[in-house]
């Protein structure tokens, strides 16, 4: 490509053919220079034949089996020469001007990840935007806090926190922005919709397997941390539970740090006020004795 390569896009894939153009169109469509590193799982379809029609935006294709998504970013990630990198799944899109948004986001405030807001979109063509959080010690006890196809990082990012986790098949998404956060990354988000992503996908409508793996991934940030834990934490942070048991996860575990900046962030109402007196109490002892 004659220009320099702003972006590098991964787009993992499998028997895509009937949406692979549609993403690829939505690539094309932005105003600075990327190339497409498609990772096809080796299609059985007419997918490959789809994207060799983009030849002159696919910097390169790879096409064999493959133990999934993450598999295949991880594939992806070597080949990638751009400033920034994001992945986009088969069926999704970005948003017109998306690059450019961010890039205008990456020259005012210097980061290492970059994340604009997602466009969830159903199978009936009915939209809702996606309920994003801060990226901080919050999301460690939450999840990932905005979409993984709205977000790009530098390649100084990726080498610092590392592939993705295969032993997540849904969920290692959350798991690799936890491991940005423990790291320290800087993030820089902002509120335009740069992705419009398709709930039809294993990480849209597994929903026993997505909360195991979720439980599994915020009990990895804190050694020691049990699964009902972990539930008690992520159903408080939610609000699909009480919030009392999460004093008592903080005072079984007095010494841990990053799990109290993790609900402090996450679940602030315990100290101004909103939660029950006697819990409200507890913590306020706890956390006066841990600063001590």
């Amino acid at each position: 490509m004659s220009a320099h390569v702003r972006f590098s896009i991964i787009i993992p894939c499998f028997n895509s053919a009937t949406v692979i153009d549609a993403a690829l169109e939505s690539v094309r469509r932005q105003d600075l220079p990327a190339e497409v590193i498609i990772v096809d799982g080796g299609s059985a379809d007419a997918t490959l034949e789809h994207v060799r029609r983009h030849g002159d935006l696919v910097a390169v294709c790879i096409s064999e089996p493959d133990r999934g998504i993450y598999d295949a970013i991880n594939k992806g990630l070597p080949h990638c020469t751009g400033d920034l990198i994001g992945v986009l799944g088969s069926d999704d899109r970005y948003a017109p001007e998306a690059f450019a948004r961010i890039w205008q986001a990456s020259m005012e405030r210097p980061a290492d990840i970059y994340a604009g807001a997602t466009r969830m979109v159903s199978s009936d063509g009915s939209t809702t935007l996606r309920p994003d959080e801060p990226y901080g010690p919050n999301a460690l006890i939450s999840g990932i806090p905005f979409g993984h196809n709205a977000m790009f990082a530098t390649p100084a990012a990726y080498a610092r926190v590392g592939p993705y986790e295969l032993k997540y098949r849904i969920c290692s998404d959350s798991n690799w922005v936890h491991r940005a956060v423990r790291l320290g990354l800087h993030c820089h988000t902002i509120s335009d919709v740069v992705v419009e992503f398709a709930l039809n996908g294993t990480s849209s409508t597994n929903d026993e397997e997505i909360m195991a793996e979720t439980f599994e991934t915020i009990a990895t940030n804190f050694p020691g941390l049990g699964h009902d834990e972990a539930r008690s934490l992520l159903f408080a942070v939610r609000k699909w539970g009480p919030s009392e048991p999460v004093a008592r996860i903080l005072e079984a575990r007095p010494d841990d740090v990053l799990l109290r900046d993790a609900v402090g962030a996450a679940l602030p109402e315990l100290l101004n006020g909103r939660g029950t007196s006697h819990y409200k109490g507890l913590l306020r002892r706890l956390l006066a004795s841990m600063r001590r």
